[in-house]
């Protein structure tokens, strides 16, 4: 009986150190945006302004990026459709149209890579007449 308790405890030990391995494996392994979020401060009402979002693959494999979801017509993303392979850096264009928008604005994207990873990205902006 002891024997038996001890085995179990053993094997959930092992059982944390694996798992708090593979997590740490999955935070460093991933694709990382020098910056997530940009605000182009006072923007001219009826100007269309742009940011280049920059990152880096930081895993083992080659990526894509998948899908790029923004919030409304306003915004629209430009990226290349190019694999970008295991240390390669590459570029998400943002632009964003202030027609018939006033004051505080904040836009949200999201940016789906090929291995699943989702990144969230902001732009900010005071749109004055």
């Amino acid at each position: 009986m002891r024997k038996n308790i001890s085995t179990k405890i053993l094997s959930l030990f092992f059982l944390s150190v694996s798992f708090s391995a593979f997590s740490n494996s999955l935070q460093i392994d991933s694709i990382i945006f020098k910056h997530t979020s940009f605000d182009f401060g006072e923007v001219k009402q009826g100007a269309e302004v742009r940011h280049l979002f920059s990152f880096e693959n930081n895993t083992d494999f080659m990526v894509v990026i998948k899908d790029v979801v923004v919030q409304c017509g306003c915004t629209a993303s430009n990226y290349s459709k190019e694999i970008i392979g295991s240390g390669d850096n590459s570029n998400l264009e943002i632009s964003f149209n202030s027609e018939g928008k006033y004051g505080q604005i904040r836009k949200n994207i999201r940016v789906v890579f090929s291995n699943g990873q989702e990144t969230k990205l902001t732009i900010l902006a005071y749109i004055v007449d």
